[in-house]
Parts: C-alpha cells; sequence; structure tokens
C-alpha cells in the first residue's frame, strides 16, 4: 500500500510495497510519488489524471481498478494493478493506493494473446474450415476458408449459435450421439450456405478446457465431401439398378423354364405378365389350384399368350 497526500508526496509505504518497488520506507517518504514510482513516459498522465481525482472530486481512470506500469529502484518496469481509495482526514485528503504485482497476470494474457495469434494464423493456413464456440455454442471465430465454403462474411455468423449454420436434423443428430462427456465428436452434416443451400461437410469436433479442466467451449474442423456424397448417391443408384436387372434376369429364367420352346421373346413376355400378375394379385389367390405360377386360364393375358403361342 502507498499513500499520497494531495501534493502527491509518499507519506506511507508498507512492507509489500517496499518488495514490489526495490525501495525502503525511510528512502521514499515525502519523496513526489509520480517522480520516483511511475515511469518518465507516463508521468504527464498520470499527474493529470490523479490532479482531477484528488482536487476536483473528478475520478476518471481512478474510478476503478487501473493497470500500469511502474519504477523500481533499478530502473526496471514491472506491471502493477493499482486500486484508489480517497479518505479524508480533518482538512486534508489523501489517496490510498492498494497496489499489487501483476507480472503473472501480464505474462498469462501475453500467452493467451500469442497462443490466439497463432491459432488464427493456423485457422487461415488450413485448408478446412475453422469455427470455434463458447461454452454456450455461440460463435466466437470463423476462418477464411469456411467462409468460402459457406458464402457467409465472418461479422454476419460470430454470435450467432452454430446450430443455425447445420441443417436441423443433422444439429439433433448431433446432440444425441455426443452426449455430456463427449471429448470428440467426428460425423457428417449439412451446412448451411448463402442463398438457402447447403454443402456436405466432414466435421470433427474438440473440446477445450482451461488449466482446471472446465470446458470453455468448442472448436470444429469441416472437411468438404461434397464429391464423396455424390459418388455414394450415384453409387446407391447403381445398385439399385443392378438390383432390379437381377431381378427381370431371374423373372426371364424362371419364365424360360415355365414356358419351354416358346423362345426367348416369348418368355420375355411370359415373364412380363408373370410380373403384373403378382403386382394384381399379391397373395396368389387367383393362380390355379394345382399352385402353378402361371396365368388362370380364363385370365385375359394368359388367353392372349396362348394365341401368340399357337401362331
Amino acid at each position: 500500500m502507498v499513500t499520497i497526500d494531495a501534493d502527491r508526496r509518499i507519506r506511507e509505504f508498507n512492507p509489500a510495497a517496499e518488495a514490489l518497488f526495490g525501495r525502503s520506507r525511510a528512502e521514499v517518504i515525502g519523496l513526489d510519488m509520480p517522480e520516483t514510482l511511475v515511469p518518465e513516459r507516463l508521468r504527464p498522465h498520470f499527474v493529470d489524471a490523479m490532479a482531477g481525482y484528488l482536487a476536483a472530486g473528478n475520478p476518471g481512470e481512478f474510478a476503478s481498478r487501473i493497470r500500469l506500469r511502474a519504477l523500481r529502484s533499478d530502473g526496471t518496469e514491472r506491471p502493477i494493478e493499482l486500486t484508489p481509495l480517497p479518505v479524508t482526514v480533518g482538512e486534508g485528503t489523501f489517496l490510498l493506493g492498494f497496489v499489487r504485482d501483476a507480472s503473472d497476470l501480464e505474462a498469462a494474457a501475453t500467452a493467451v494473446a500469442e497462443g490466439e495469434a497463432r491459432f488464427r494464423l493456423l485457422s487461415d493456413l488450413t485448408p478446412v474450415g475453422i469455427v470455434q464456440t463458447d461454452v454456450d455454442g455461440e460463435v466466437r471465430f470463423v476462418n477464411d476458408k469456411w467462409c468460402q465454403m459457406s458464402g457467409i462474411r465472418a461479422e454476419q455468423v460470430i454470435g450467432q449459435n452454430w446450430r443455425f449454420t447445420i441443417n436441423p436434423e443433422d444439429v439433433r443428430r448431433i446432440d444425441v450421439s455426443r452426449g455430456e462427456d463427449e471429448t470428440e465428436v467426428a460425423t457428417d452434416c449439412r451446412l448451411r450456405t448463402a442463398g438457402g443451400g447447403e454443402l456436405w461437410v466432414h466435421a470433427v469436433v474438440r473440446r477445450v478446457l482451461d488449466a482446471d479442466g472446465n470446458l470453455t467451449g468448442r472448436v470444429a474442423a469441416l472437411t468438404d465431401v461434397s464429391a464423396r456424397k455424390q459418388a455414394e448417391t450415384a453409387g446407391e443408384q447403381d445398385r439399385r439398378q443392378l438390383a432390379a436387372q437381377n431381378v427381370q434376369l431371374r423373372d426371364l429364367n424362371q419364365a424360360r423354364v415355365r414356358y419351354p420352346g416358346h423362345g426367348l421373346a416369348r418368355a420375355a413376355h411370359a415373364a412380363d405378365l408373370d410380373r403384373l400378375v403378382r403386382r394384381a394379385d399379391p397373395l396368389g389367390q387367383r393362380r390355379p389350384r394345382g399352385g402353378g405360377r402361371g396365368l388362370p386360364r380364363h385370365h385375359p393375358a394368359q388367353r392372349r399368350a396362348a394365341a401368340a403361342g399357337g401362331r
């Protein structure tokens, strides 16, 4: 703690202040506080702010805790936090300054800033879309690749919940799959794009924890997989077409066995008739009592087939 009078003179200097500034109480009592404890380049601003605080009662920057640099006895500087408190004794006004070393806080803030800068640099260099959210799911950062993929500018999505950027059906599936204690989620989903479109992406989501292991947010990496999805769709269509062709070949082969000597064209015609009957009579109620798979003799299609075979 450092106590200063209205003339900016140091009136009290406790042991904690001695350790912080590297000066003894005896050598600083009565000295001008800014000249003794504030770096030269910062003195004019500090003196003006303190004069307004002590003389005019205008708190200004001294209304709450402030961060500034302190001058030590060896000429080095140290970051400090100053919490000012005005005290009136009789006709005199004093400023009690509760000071604490902020070196650790500054180092931590610097490390965070450097880490954030590295993260943003790597995000801009990576070929995938990156989105960072806070613990409530609000978007705090998207990289340029994400903007290219979605066609949406960063300022349009910052502050929005990530759920508004993904197809609602996929959001429900993601929420169910990740549960309460997920460490990573990897899934395909549809990213909403500008103009109402959608883009298939593969999303890998990781939790972000602080030093105490508390959840502070999440980071997701999105890879464009639209080409793969198109190939999968085309492959599924090919499989369905092949399955349909296999059914036709099977029916044709069964018809050739059932109607021997009729030739390939007539067997194919008979197979088509059998398929029509199966669709019209799926339970086989109108088939011959003998259990045969042909048409009833009175069926018009059967009469037409018989007439064709007699030609």
